[in-house]
């Protein structure tokens, strides 16, 4: 078996089209289970490799299919901690802010998964780098706001995982110290997606930030800043009372030892949450109002 996993990695490096297309599928297949998964760990270092190699391929389906089989490898922690070594994030960014995949959903799942970790949201926030810290949160903030106006009613909606990005980063403190930057608006702009017309995700996203810069705010000295944002706290407010005019969906959102929010891993196969609906101002989610 060893060996046949072997020249199905060295297939992903063909110069021929069809041989990639072909390995990259079987490769995506078995990543759609923990067994197969299991069994790809045995070639883990040269498959990722392999992999991340095609995600900026010219053929959209190989290029597709790669990223599809690395948000389902990044959901197990062993395979998440090799791609980190292997700069995953900076690798995603880069992708991202050179517009040289268009999968874009598909990246975003990714720097889910990868920053479940506190490494990983190290890596996004870019800590340790003087002059580049904040730069990967800032270009995502602004993609994630932009969207939420720009986006057409019923339109596919890749951004709203930015939401969960959010909510992973400021676990730590840095990441809270992002969207607390005096004078750029990133509270009001989330409170602003407590809409219910805004999707569940985007609303989970929203909820779960904001819940992390409220718990931790006399800790980081934030507090005075917090409460005197009145659109803000009324906003919050607004989608925790009011009159329900549905009832709620059941809880994905798990919670850490400190009482911060944290969203489940990204999973290829999850369907995205579509816009929500309702005159109250109340939120219909449970994880949302929590």
């Amino acid at each position: 078996m060893s060996n046949d996993l072997e020249d199905l990695v060295s297939f992903l490096n063909d110069r021929r089209p069809e041989i990639r297309k072909m390995a990259v599928d079987i490769v995506s297949g078995l990543t759609g289970s923990p067994e197969g998964i299991d069994k790809l760990k045995t070639v883990q270092k040269p498959l990722l490799m392999g992999l991340l190699r095609l995600v900026p391929d010219t053929d959209t389906a190989v290029s597709k299919a790669a990223l599809t089989a690395v948000v389902n490898m990044s959901q197990d922690a062993p395979v998440s901690e090799a791609l980190l070594h292997l700069n995953v994030v900076g690798r995603v960014m880069e992708y991202i802010r050179e517009k040289s995949c268009p999968h874009m959903e598909l990246l975003l799942m990714v720097l889910v998964n990868m920053t479940v970790t506190d490494q990983g949201c190290e890596d996004l926030l870019q800590l340790g780098k003087p002059g580049m810290e904040g730069l990967h949160m800032a270009l995502l903030l602004k993609m994630f706001v932009t969207s939420a106006v720009t986006l057409l009613p019923g339109q596919s909606d890749p951004y709203q995982h930015i939401g969960a990005l959010l909510t992973n980063t400021s676990r730590l403190q840095a990441g809270r110290q992002v969207l607390l930057q005096p004078g750029r608006g990133f509270l009001q702009a989330l409170a602003a997606q407590l809409h219910p017309g805004c999707s569940v995700a985007r609303r989970r996203g929203c909820s779960g930030a904001l819940r992390n810069c409220c718990i931790s705010a006399e800790a980081d000295g934030t507090l005075q800043e917090l409460v005197a944002d009145e659109a803000v706290l009324t906003r919050l407010l607004q989608s925790i009372g009011g009159n329900s005019s549905g009832s709620g969906s059941g809880s994905n959102t798990s919670a850490t030892e400190d009482g911060n929010s944290e969203p489940p891993p990204a999973a290829a196969a999850a369907g995205a949450n579509g816009p929500g609906s309702s005159n109250s101002l109340r939120d219909p989610d449970e994880t949302v109002r929590e």
